[in-house]
């Protein structure tokens, strides 16, 4: 890849990934300019997220940042269930019930098939992800994380050690704790739009949103904080009193449901800092209240009677 070469904010010395302008960049091998995250851009976290986003489903790798796509992809198949045999069945009835199990077991070996592919391709995979990371970020980030990693213990796996880049590189250089939040809401509640201009305005807003809607609320362990997870649907029980052909379809339609919701891993979705539709609403009003022009000033003063401050924050963002 063909790198730009900038004056750097960081470290005062020529070479690549330099900062011009507080900005940096450099053109990947389509000929596009690509973000440099740097030491001074906890604010452009989203925006680095985004370009990795792109970067790894271009490569084919997304799911690496779906934590229960990967569990899923990474359990085993669990043994196919069992059709019962009934007490008394006929030749035809015993011939249905062996060709459905056929169909059971050929789904199950389909499923351990792909299994096997994944995890043989999941090593090789991890490795694109570890370039991909190294190379959005600048000199003085990019040496942290390496020198970080040759600290590691001998035998970690790829995965193990892109899991602990990626944990570096959040806990060192991305927003990551309470204060980091505190500080973009601050940013976010403080910026003028007159002086930034509305239009760069617009933009850094949604920036710093998007930051916080991607800065994790982690727990005193440092564990992401999650919300509740899904519970598994029952089956309806029969109607009594039940025969005992109803009560083995119950029994053969929960324990495969019961297979099939184990197979995949069910985790609490992870709360972030986003603010909500309303702080989001509040902060854009009282900034167009301060503006010196008139237009915006009148945009703040009409969303504030009361007919109109049950509007939705997405309609102010567009008016």
């Amino acid at each position: 890849m063909k790198r730009q070469y900038h004056d750097d904010e960081e470290t005062g010395a020529a070479g690549p990934f330099r900062h011009h302008g507080g900005k940096s960049s450099r053109t990947s091998s389509y000929g596009s300019k690509e973000f440099i995250y740097g030491v001074k851009d906890k604010t452009k976290w989203s925006k680095l997220l985004e370009q990795l986003k792109a970067n790894f489903q271009t490569s084919k790798i997304l799911y690496l940042n779906d934590e229960a796509e990967l569990l899923r992809r990474k359990t085993s198949p669990v043994p196919p269930p069992r059709i019962p045999v009934p007490p008394a069945e006929n030749e035809n009835q015993k011939e249905t019930r062996r060709y459905n199990q056929s169909l059971i077991d050929d789904e199950h070996k389909a499923k351990q098939s792909k299994y096997r592919t994944y995890m043989e391709q999941l090593p090789q995979d991890f490795g694109t992800a570890i370039a991909l990371v190294l190379s959005s970020v600048s000199d003085v980030i990019r040496q942290d994380l390496q020198d970080n990693t040759s600290k590691l213990p001998m035998g970690y796996t790829p995965e193990e050690e892109y899991q602990a880049l990626r944990s570096r590189l959040e806990e060192k250089w991305g927003p990551n704790s309470q204060a980091d939040a505190l500080e973009l809401s601050d940013k976010l509640s403080t910026m003028n739009g007159d002086a930034v201009g509305w239009q760069n305005y617009g933009k850094q807003f949604d920036l710093i949103v998007q930051t916080m809607k991607r800065t994790i609320i982690r727990d005193e362990f440092g564990l992401p904080d999650r919300w509740p997870a899904a519970t598994m649907p029952h089956q309806p029980f029969p109607i009594e009193p039940a025969t005992n052909a109803e009560m083995v379809d119950f029994y053969v339609r929960s324990r495969n449901a019961a297979a099939i919701w184990n197979a995949v891993p069910h985790l609490g979705e992870i709360k972030t800092y986003e603010p909500s539709q309303q702080v989001k609403k509040g902060i854009l009003i009282r900034a167009l209240s301060r503006s010196a022009h008139s237009a915006f000033s009148l945009v703040a003063s009409h969303y504030r009677r009361a007919e109109n401050q049950a509007k939705p924050f997405a309609q102010l963002w567009t008016d």
